[in-house]
């Protein structure tokens, strides 16, 4: 279906859209945008095409609302480029493009006057060396003896593959036989184990309050699983040295799931190409979107958007599109399109992986006192609720104690800062992790 033709009948419909502050360039821009978005929005992408050129990152600022909605409507029109999860008026946004695109995405910034800078010249280098360094040095010795006379080899300051980390977490279930436990939390799409540890002393103990941490819901950020196999091996190693952590094993029962997606991030490390490196779903093919002629597949779920609280509400428009006909918000929806990557799945709780988690939960919610999940790479904070910005649940006042208490104590520590709030008011309304 053309939308363009479809508001090009009737002025008024034409004002609905645009509006009468609007300049010509951006009208012109979004015309060709409604021309063409249905040719598009079935697109498959390929993970693994053919090298044209190195991808480059951008550093982009939008500072009013026409340069947000160009962004917005050039990020829904090409798929190729990988962008940062939100795009926000008045903060820099980041985007990797492949050699193909990149005199067009600049050519826009230019035409539209959006401050920009180039980053990163060669995205592939970064990869090639970070895939170099952690060959190397992958694997490092402990101390301890494993079972049958084995050493356990982890650096924790390491990425290591899905395989290494549930080795050493049955290491240490030998080890600490005490204090740890493993528990098989489900099946994947294409059928690895997901693991939960499970650390507390006495491990027996029953009736405990409980803290549950997952990471690693999406595949590329490699970060949030080393830091929750950080806290694994801190808590299990240094409880007989440090009395700090030995309060927190001895109060608490920890749940601690370091790899939520193992499937798509086994796959974010098969290949050294950005495309593969920057793989955000699972790799569920029960949606899977293929073409013949292309050889082309559109694959996985965003396993962050599978869950059902708001599923069917999750349209993510901007404001000035709230008047137009469901089809329109529909069609700009990314969560609804199997090959962008915050498809949210065929149906609430559709992926192993998040039905692992809620039957999980259906079983011991009642014990579990802190719901942790760990992402990377933007410096928020996040609480409850992200469906609607300025909606909040009863206990919203402890949970802002305990996200100003936590990030400072990060500043005084690492020096960072962080945002608090709602993921509804911190970030876009279009397009929230």
């Amino acid at each position: 279906m053309d939308f363009g033709n479809i508001f090009l009948q009737g002025k008024n419909n034409t004002k609905l859209f645009f509006g009468t502050h609007e300049n010509m360039q951006i009208r012109t821009y979004l015309f060709t945008i409604l021309q063409t978005l249905s040719s598009i929005s079935n697109g498959l992408v390929s993970d693994k095409e053919k090298f044209l050129g190195p991808y480059k990152a951008y550093s982009i600022l939008p500072t009013t609302q026409d340069h947000l909605e160009v962004l917005r409507l050039f990020h829904d029109l090409h798929q190729e480029l990988i962008w940062k999860d939100n795009i926000i008026l008045g903060e820099a946004t980041d985007v990797i493009a492949p050699y193909e695109d990149q005199s067009k995405l600049e050519q826009i910034l230019t035409q539209y006057n959006i401050q920009y800078k180039v980053t990163v010249n060669n995205v592939e280098r970064l990869i090639l060396e970070e895939s170099e360094q952690n060959d190397f040095l992958r694997n490092r010795l402990l101390d301890d003896s494993g079972p049958n006379g084995q050493k356990s080899f982890y650096d924790i300051s390491r990425y290591h593959s899905y395989d290494d980390m549930v080795r050493y977490m049955n290491f240490l279930k030998w080890r600490y036989y005490y204090m740890v436990d493993l528990i098989d939390l489900g099946k994947t799409y294409e059928g690895r184990t997901i693991k939960t540890i499970k650390i507390s002393y006495p491990i027996e103990a029953k009736n405990k309050r409980s803290i549950w941490i997952d990471a690693g819901t999406h595949a590329r950020e490699w970060a949030s699983h080393s830091t929750a196999m950080y806290f694994i091996n801190l808590l299990t190693t240094q409880y007989d040295y440090d009395p700090e952590v030995r309060q927190y094993v001895n109060n608490f029962t920890w749940y601690i799931t370091p790899v939520l997606n193992p499937d798509g991030y086994e796959y974010s490390r098969s290949v050294k190409s950005v495309r593969v490196r920057m793989w955000r779903k699972n790799r569920s093919k029960r949606e899977a979107h293929c073409s013949p002629s292309t050889k082309r597949c559109c694959v996985g779920v965003d396993l962050n958007r599978n869950f059902d609280f708001y599923w069917h509400c999750k349209l993510h428009c901007s404001e000035r599109f709230v008047n137009l006909p469901i089809f329109f918000c529909q069609a700009f929806s990314n969560n609804r399109q199997p090959c962008f990557e915050d498809y949210r799945g065929p149906w609430a709780f559709s992926e192993n992986e998040t039905m692992a988690v809620r039957d999980f939960m259906y079983k011991h919610g009642h014990e579990i006192d802190a719901y942790i999940t760990m992402h990377t790479y933007s410096q928020y904070w996040i609480y409850p609720f992200g469906h609607k910005a300025s909606v909040y649940p009863k206990d919203i006042d402890e949970l802002k104690a305990v996200a100003l208490n936590a990030t400072e104590a990060l500043r005084r520590v690492h020096g960072t800062v962080y945002k608090i709030g709602s993921g509804a008011d911190l970030l876009s309304t279009f397009r929230n992790i």
